[in-house]
């Protein structure tokens, strides 16, 4: 259980929490135990409020998250400045966002059906946190295309800047999050035995054409951001930068302390050594750089989830043969 101090992220925290339930089938007395290693109780103070290792709060955590699945540039222009409104709005996404991602740890503390019956009711917070994502994206688009366009950067792309223009980074981060829930609520169906022969064509039609599919063009579309658009994020903040020592994106300023401890992972994380001119000088020849830990990431995640995706087309196809041949019966 102590293992759980390891995990630097969410994803990782979120996948040892799965293993550890499914594997270990501890007591209540051991999940309990869990759910205070990784969030530690402090009086009078609600869940969503909690710190991780009561150290980094779930806002903070949630931003980093959010900056190295997909890079959005209010989490990666260092040095723009933030007007009060679109501090706000940011700000709300954010505390909101603590309640479904604590509530989902929670929820991993229960027993397996109890799991499940929490899962379900998550879903739904997610949904509404998906609406947030959708109205801070819409925002931030009018917001960051004009600061970009009054950079007058000479190497300005115009696929690039489209790309930034279209594409709904939040929306895309919280949907990551939603398929992957309804990935586990769906799989914990199978080992509580919930479904008759008569529905496991229907959720292996589900879970491959619909959630997975819709999980892989996910993680493309955030490989393609982490390919295109971290080159030209990195020639911006290189152009604005005026005082080596202050950033003044208040956002950043916030997570700040995570981006130094976890450099390596980073996908801007030549920025995070910019004081060494040494090291800058061997960056600017390889300007794709700053991508390549995290595109392998998904990469990795790409395959695994095609895997299951060709392995769930392939038994939804093997039962609808099966099926027709007469050869699987349904019982009641």
């Amino acid at each position: 259980m102590l293992e759980i101090n390891d995990k630097r992220t969410l994803k990782q925290s979120f996948e040892y929490f799965l293993e550890y339930s499914t594997y270990e089938k501890p007591s209540l007395f051991i999940r309990s135990l869990l759910l205070l290693s990784y969030l530690p109780s402090v009086q009078g103070c609600l869940l969503s409020s909690r710190k991780i290792f009561g150290q980094i709060s779930f806002a903070e955590q949630v931003k980093y998250e959010i900056r190295l699945f997909i890079v959005p540039p209010l989490l990666t222009l260092k040095y723009v400045s933030i007007d009060n409104e679109t501090l706000n709005y940011g700000e709300n996404f954010f505390q909101r966002a603590c309640v479904p991602f604590s509530n989902l740890f929670y929820s991993l503390c229960n027993n397996r059906a109890r799991t499940r019956e929490k899962l379900s009711n998550l879903l739904d917070e997610f949904s509404v946190l998906q609406d947030e994502s959708e109205k801070l994206d819409q925002w931030l688009h009018k917001y960051f295309l004009q600061h970009i366009l009054q950079t007058n950067l000479s190497t300005l792309n115009g696929q690039t800047l489209l790309l930034i223009e279209k594409t709904s980074y939040f929306f895309q981060f919280i949907l990551h999050w939603t398929l992957l829930i309804m990935e586990y609520y769906l799989l914990m169906g199978f080992d509580l035995s919930l479904y008759s022969k008569r529905e496991l064509y229907d959720v292996y039609f589900y879970f491959a054409q619909i959630i997975l599919f819709t999980h892989i063009n996910v993680y493309k579309t955030s490989t393609n951001i982490l390919n295109t658009t971290v080159p030209f994020l990195v020639q911006l903040n290189q152009k604005q930068q005026t005082n080596k020592n202050q950033i003044n994106n208040v956002f950043i300023q916030q997570f700040n302390s995570l981006i130094q401890q976890h450099a390596n992972d980073d996908p801007l994380m030549e920025l995070n050594n910019e004081n060494n001119s040494s090291q800058k000088k061997n960056k600017r020849k390889n300007i794709n750089g700053p991508g390549t830990i995290n595109t392998e990431h998904h990469e990795q995640e790409l395959l695994l989830i095609n895997g299951h995706f060709s392995m769930s087309t392939a038994m939804h196809r093997c039962l609808k043969a099966l099926e027709i041949e007469q050869r699987l019966k349904f019982t009641g």
